[in-house]
């Protein structure tokens, strides 16, 4: 099974439970892993981290070589990130959509690596959903704030609703001890 980042990223189809919420663009629009997956996640980030670190690895591609929907290895700060290239912003520049996390950041393709097939083959750890019951219409910076403001970088429960929509699961979130996360921003 695969989600619209790319057909050559395979994902595990979302489970019910606790999930790590890692980025938000909106409540159509929010990532996260399961709890269960965090020590495959943390084991493969070492992996990713003592491969690459490695000088012989660290193999740049060639400019030639880049293209949209590529999958790739980048650098930032003291990590490695699995990443997919989403497009060109200029002919030094590329904007890549971070595999396991489901943020996007602009890089110089001089910072892509050439990813190893044992990390290819790794299921994406993020999935992607988007908040059950919530549509365009009421998608407003004051209800993306809200959801930031109460689910970033945490754990949340969360249930699946209904089948993928547009690339991404509507889902029903709730904070412990807080209560549900669709109802507090959906009744406003």
């Amino acid at each position: 099974k695969t989600t619209d980042l790319s057909s050559s990223i395979h994902t595990i189809p979302p489970l019910h439970g606790k999930y790590w919420l890692t980025h938000i663009c909106s409540g159509l629009e929010f990532y996260g892993f399961l709890a269960s997956r965090e020590r495959e996640f943390e084991t493969v980030c070492k992996d990713l981290h003592s491969y690459y670190d490695n000088y012989v690895h660290a193999q740049s591609l060639s400019v030639n070589a880049i293209s949209e929907g590529m999958m790739c290895i980048i650098r930032q700060y003291d990590h490695y990130y699995r990443v997919i290239i989403k497009h060109h912003e200029s002919e030094s520049k590329v904007l890549v959509k971070l595999i396991d996390r489901g943020d996007e950041t602009v890089v110089h393709t001089s910072e892509l690596l050439q990813i190893n097939n044992k990390f290819s083959k790794i299921p994406a750890f993020v999935q992607p959903f988007r908040l059950q019951g919530y549509d365009e219409s009421q998608n407003t910076t004051s209800v993306t704030h809200t959801l930031k403001k109460l689910a970033f970088n945490q754990w949340v429960d969360i249930t699946l609703q209904e089948r993928m929509i547009n690339g991404f699961y509507p889902v029903h979130i709730m904070l412990p001890k807080k209560g549900s996360i669709n109802q507090m921003i959906l009744q406003r």
